[in-house]
Formats: structure tokens, C-alpha cells, sequence
């Protein structure tokens, strides 16, 4: 059910393709269709693989010793080494995974200019990236891709409706992003992301507020949503859902 995941850091011979499947494997594939590396995973996959280290301009790119994210109808999300295959981190989300997850990369922080004459800047902290998902069992959440945090809920809204669709990123401002999500109660909401980064830098996990504090806005449009919503990022406004009448 997963769409593959070539990876943009190989060219050439040198390129990686890595399949989840209902054979509860992950594969790494070389550019001959062998097999590098294989790992099996308690749950089948039916979620596209992503990548969890490097986010830049909307397309995720893979580096050495990157991370592998796999959502798992076991109801876990596994992060695997993409060298190897090594799990490095599992979280529980409660519920079965079979929708992939978003990355945000929105860590920054405001800098005072010792100069009068300058105007205070933005500066981009790594170690800040979110995955965000949401499992059938009906809870939305967002995990840490990295750092002494990585593996765990730093924003989790529970009984928030079971999804099956990938969330969707407003990156127009690095670091003022937005996330999007959809489930099968029809809901429709959007979470500030940005705000859940600063609280979460400034005073760590322990300082993110309730979920729904981060609501932007929600609306119910009737009907289960099966398919990821598409977002016009240019003028901030509408949504187009495709929809499933109920019956």
C-alpha cells in the first residue's frame, strides 16, 4: 500500500529505494533491485516510509547516518538507521499507524543585536524536528525526529478521532509553520507548530500546554476524510477534501 522512498542523497549506482509492506519487512534496495539490508517489524506497513533527519525546502533529503521513520499497523512508529537497518527508537501511539508522517523543522530562537543599529534576527537551532501523525486509535501526535528527546510525544492530543491521512505542513515560513490534520469523524484542524517548537525550546517538554491550546482553528465537514487534504499554502485559505458521504 506504501509508496517507495528513493533516497536524493545517492545518484546514479549509488542510489537506495526502501519498501514497507504487508510482509511486515522493510527493504533497502540498491539500483539493480538487490537487496543491502532487511529488517522485520512486528506490524505490517502500509504508510510511506520518510525521511527524519534533514528538512529543506519542502523536500526531505537523507544524509549520512539518517533516520528512516516507519509507521507500523502494530501501533508503533519505528525509527530505523538507513545504513543498516538498527532501530534506534520506537514510539507507541496507541493505536494502528497507516498514514505517514510530516516533518517540521522550525527550531528558532530571537537573537538581541549588540548593535543599535541593527534589528533583532532569527537564528535556526537545530535539534528541533517534529514528526507528526495520527493513529487510528484516535490520538494525534508529534514526536521528537532527534536529539535527547528523540522517540517521544512532545504534543499529543488524545481522543482526537481516528486518522488514517498524512498531515499536511504549511512551510511557507521556516519558522513559522503549520500543520494540518483530517480524520474519519470528519474533523478538520489546523496546529500551530511553530508554537509548539518554542514552547517546547524555551522550557522543554515539561512546558507544552494542553493539546487543544494549539488549535488554530477546527470544523467539521461531514463526512470521513480518506485522503489527504490540499492546501493552498499561497493566499492561507481553503482546503480541498476528498470525501467519503456518509451513509
Amino acid at each position: 500500500d506504501a509508496t517507495p522512498l528513493l533516497s536524493k542523497r545517492f545518484f546514479g549506482r549509488y542510489s537506495r529505494t526502501y519498501i514497507g509492506s504487508h510482509s511486515q519487512e522493510v527493504c533497502c534496495l540498491d539500483p539493480d533491485g538487490q537487496i543491502v539490508w532487511k529488517k522485520e517489524l512486528p506490524g505490517r506497513i502500509e504508510a510511506t516510509i520518510v525521511f527524519g533527519k534533514v528538512v529543506e525546502r519542502r523536500c526531505r533529503l537523507g544524509d549520512e547516518g539518517s533516520q528512516l521513520i516507519v509507521p507500523c499497523l502494530d501501533g508503533k512508529v519505528y525509527c530505523l538507521d538507513e545504513n543498516t537497518g538498527e532501530i534506534l527508537w520506537q514510539y507507541d501511539t496507541g493505536g494502528e499507524v497507516k498514514c505517514g508522517l510530516a516533518l517540521t523543522d522550525c527550531g528558532s530562537r530571537i537573537e538581541t543585536s549588540t548593535s543599535l543599529n541593527q534589528r533583532p534576527r532569527a537564528v535556526h537551532v537545530p535539534g528541533y524536528r517534529l514528526l507528526w501523525g495520527q493513529s487510528h486509535g484516535g490520538s494525534a501526535f508529534a514526536i521528537a525526529a532527534s536529539g535527547p528527546y528523540a522517540g517521544k510525544a512532545i504534543w499529543r492530543y488524545e481522543n482526537s478521532g481516528p486518522g488514517v491521512v498524512e498531515p499536511v505542513v504549511d512551510d511557507t515560513y521556516d519558522t513559522q509553520q503549520d500543520v494540518f490534520f483530517a480524520n474519519l469523524k470528519g474533523d478538520v484542524f489546523a496546529i500551530y507548530a511553530h508554537a509548539v517548537t518554542k514552547d517546547w525550546m524555551e522550557h522543554g517538554p515539561d512546558g507544552i500546554k494542553e493539546a487543544k491550546e494549539y488549535v488554530a482553528w477546527s470544523t467539521n465537514v461531514g463526512a470521513p476524510v480518506f485522503s489527504t487534504p490540499s492546501v493552498n499554502f499561497r493566499s492561507a485559505q481553503g482546503l480541498m477534501l476528498p470525501l467519503v458521504p456518509s451513509r
